[in-house]
Formats: structure tokens, sequence, C-alpha cells
């Protein structure tokens, strides 16, 4: 997540003796391995709010199965 997500704002506010190691890492990424991270976050955002819609379909009993 240091490489796809800038964390200086919510890092500046929280903790100001945090140890500033996220510029290095993003500097030291490779467009690969930036677009892997992506990926990475996509899916698992995604995965997440699938989840959460599977739920709310099951709470609403689309996937019931009333036999007759």
């Amino acid at each position: 997540m240091a490489i796809v997500v800038p964390f200086a704002r919510w890092r500046n506010e929280r903790n100001s003796s945090f140890v500033d190691a996220l510029q290095p890492v993003r500097q030291a990424a490779t467009p690969l391995q930036w677009w892997l991270s992506l990926w990475l976050e996509v899916s698992l955002y995604g995965m997440v709010m699938l989840g959460f819609f599977m739920m709310a379909m099951d709470a609403l009993g689309v996937w019931s199965h009333v036999s007759n």
C-alpha cells in the first residue's frame, strides 16, 4: 500500500515522530511493482465490496431456494 496510496497527510496528522520511509519505498519501486500494488489494492477492496454485496443479497433472500 505504501507504493500506491500516499499516506503523508495521515502520517503527519497522527504520528509526527513516524520514521519517514514512504518516499524511499515509492522511489525504489519499479513500474511493475507499482502496477502489482495497484492490482493488489483493487482486488482487495473489490473482494471486500463483493463480500458485503453477497451478505446484502443473502439478507434480502435473493438466493433462497424455496421448494413447493
